[in-house]
């Protein structure tokens, strides 16, 4: 568990460190963040290389070059499909009561 004093500074660097715009910088980040933190809160770090830095390495920006970095813009044409384009129709509630 991190300490509570130190939460704020760990998620910071850990946003940080998913800004990288290529996996150099990330290699480095990462080693700089390890380094920093290793000492302080030795659990997290194991878990966070473990999990983050070995297992599921391409958690920074620039792993995907050309591509949005969300699927913001994919959902929103969704919506409007469903909306527009479907015979969805919103039912009330009172349709799927059943009297006794």
């Amino acid at each position: 568990m991190v300490k509570k004093s130190e939460q704020e500074d760990l998620v910071n660097d850990v946003e940080s460190l998913q800004l990288a715009q290529d996996e150099r910088i990330f290699i480095k980040a990462s080693n700089l963040f390890v380094k920093k933190w290793s000492k302080k809160e030795p659990n997290f770090i194991e878990y966070f290389q473990n999990e983050w830095l070995t297992t599921h390495n391409a958690c920074y920006e620039g792993v995907g070059h050309f591509t949005p970095s969300t699927n913001n813009s994919l959902e929103a044409t969704n919506n409007v499909i469903k909306k527009e384009h479907t015979l969805r129709e919103r039912l009330p509630l009172s349709r799927f009561k059943v009297l006794a």
